[in-house]
């Protein structure tokens, strides 16, 4: 056996795996279908210059679309699913979630406008998509977006005309009277909802 032969192999460390941190998508997700098909298409474009905004009344479904939109994007964006709830959290602590989330140590950053610069510069040059959701106000996110070039933001927020940056706004409507029963159907069984199917419509 010639040891010579190994003489230039090293084993390579596995890459870690980038970051995913959307919420759980639904197993009883139903509809929608138009609007992820749209959202994507956009969120797939080759270069970003916009946010894109989900927006609708509150229990529409924003934040369940996002999910499902995060989890058939996954291997899209490659350097990983950045989440955040802007109603939580304030943007120092959302700042360093994205940072350590590629191991980048924040201790030294103690403001938002340093902080904010450093995971811009870390975002440049990756392919991201950026949740943010529950946004009130543009004030909240401006420190979270990144630079435009290959990263998606989408929002999800219940404001109309939120942002006064370039956004395209994308309306969630309550669920059809079709889309009940089939969301119905899933929880309930067919049968229940058959002998049920005025009083759910009624709820």
């Amino acid at each position: 056996f010639d040891e010579g032969l190994l003489s230039g192999w090293q084993e390579k460390e596995a890459l870690p795996s980038p970051p995913f941190q959307a919420i759980r998508d639904l197993a009883t997700f139903v509809g929608r279908e138009a609007v992820l098909q749209t959202v994507a298409s956009h969120l797939k474009a080759d270069f970003q210059s916009y946010v894109y905004v989900l927006e609708g009344a509150c229990g529409a479904g924003k934040t369940v679309v996002a999910a499902r939109l995060a989890y058939q994007l996954r291997q899209y964006f490659a350097d990983g699913i950045l989440w955040a709830r802007v109603d939580l959290s304030d943007p120092l602590s959302i700042l360093r979630q994205f940072a350590t989330a590629y191991g980048l140590d924040t201790e030294g950053f103690t403001d938002v406008s340093s902080l904010s610069a450093l995971v811009r510069g870390l975002l440049a040059e990756k392919k991201v998509l950026v949740v943010l959701d529950n946004v009130a106000s543009e004030q909240e996110i401006e420190p979270l977006l990144p630079p435009s070039g290959r990263c998606a933001v989408l929002v999800t927020t219940h404001q109309r005309n939120l942002l006064g940056l370039a956004a395209h706004y994308f309306s969630i409507p309550s669920f059809s009277p079709g889309e009940a029963l089939s969301l119905f159907t899933q929880a309930l069984g067919a049968d229940r909802v058959e002998k049920e199917r005025a009083s759910l419509l009624a709820v």
